[in-house]
């Protein structure tokens, strides 16, 4: 009974320890909100096309486009000791956005899950429309 206990114990703490060790985190929309409200030095990505950056976009946000070829030279210009916070418009080039960060060294990257759908969604202002 012991080792059972103890076996259900690693396989859900496990996880979450090896989760947490992570550069990589995928947030809600409410939780990106709060840690824009929480922190002081971030730096905030939009990963979409320039055209769709300029129909509305988070204040703040800086545009560098995941699928051009000067993306990793732009943000090559990051501190990767800050946090990164990225968005694109469902999640899949953020987060596409998010690995290439971390092959380049950056030590905290957020991606906002749902992308700016979400963030629209769930009522959070964009700037630019």
């Amino acid at each position: 009974m012991k080792r059972l206990t103890l076996t259900l114990i690693l396989a859900v703490t496990l996880p979450l320890s090896i989760w947490a060790q992570e550069a990589i985190q995928t947030i809600t929309a409410d939780r990106f909100a709060t840690v824009m409200d929480s922190i002081d030095n971030y730096q905030l990505v939009d990963v979409r096309t320039r055209d769709e950056f300029k129909e509305g976009h988070i204040d703040g946000a800086v545009q560098y486009d995941v699928n051009k070829k000067r993306f990793k030279r732009q943000v090559n210009r990051l501190d990767r000791n800050q946090p990164v916070l990225l968005y694109c418009r469902t999640g899949k080039r953020s987060h596409q956005a998010a690995l290439t960060l971390q092959e380049l060294g950056f030590q905290k990257i957020i991606n906002l899950d749902g992308g700016i759908t979400a963030w629209t969604v769930e009522g959070y202002p964009v700037t630019g429309k």
